[in-house]
């Protein structure tokens, strides 16, 4: 892995003030052989230890108490034009590119907007609209390890230039349930990425939790 902190001259770097061309250049290891970014080689990969898994560590799966092709709402042979609904509004659906889709025809774009229509609550535009698995179908999962001793690695210090959008991250991933706090012996490294459209990622380096899996 390979980061730095942001400073003045990196911002300014070839010119560009962009935050992602920030991330990407201070974040990854430029392959100029390959012409590409990477944070770690393909060949210093860290994969899970070979062997059987006890039965009580198999992946369970339990179908839904109704059969969910039952449950879909009809479409409808001659599909109506677009009606914003509660999640799916005029500007999200602009955002998506449906309309505008010139590969399908005006009744095909009606139609797919319907299905989307039809089951919007299914999608998630911010961390608080994410679903989460069913407990009753996808039981928690549980794996074995190798006995080791409890890692805590440092993480690499947040850039000043995106610390807010970070944090605000952080903060609506708890809110939403997908970061929860706990008391462990263990604490593993994280680092931020750029998205090409200006954004950030968060990425997590489960490298030492592979090296003790079993799989």
């Amino acid at each position: 892995m390979y980061a730095s902190l942001t400073t003045a001259e990196d911002l300014t770097r070839n010119g560009s003030t962009d935050i992602a061309d920030v991330l990407i250049n201070n974040t990854f290891r430029h392959d100029r052989a390959n012409n590409v970014f990477a944070y770690k080689h393909i060949a210093n990969r860290i994969k899970p230890v070979p062997g059987t898994t006890p039965e009580q560590f198999n992946v369970r799966r339990f179908p839904p108490p109704v059969d969910p092709m039952t449950t879909l709402p009809p479409l409808s042979k001659t599909p109506p034009d677009f009606v914003p609904g509660e999640r799916l509004t005029a500007e999200r659906m602009e955002q998506l590119g449906v309309a505008k889709n010139s590969f399908l025809s005006e009744e095909e774009r009606k139609l797919a907007m319907m299905v989307l229509t039809n089951n919007e609550m299914a999608l998630a535009f911010d961390e608080s609209q994410k679903g989460r698995f069913r407990l009753d179908m996808f039981p928690e999962l549980q794996f074995t390890v190798l006995p080791h001793v409890p890692w805590a690695e440092p993480s690499n210090h947040i850039p000043l230039a995106i610390e807010e959008k970070v944090m605000k991250m952080l903060k609506d991933k708890v809110d939403a349930g997908t970061y929860e706090p706990l008391t462990s012996s263990y604490r593993h490294q994280w680092f931020c990425v750029g998205k090409k459209d200006g954004g950030v990622r968060i990425m997590h380096n489960l490298g030492p939790l592979n090296r003790v899996t079993i799989k």
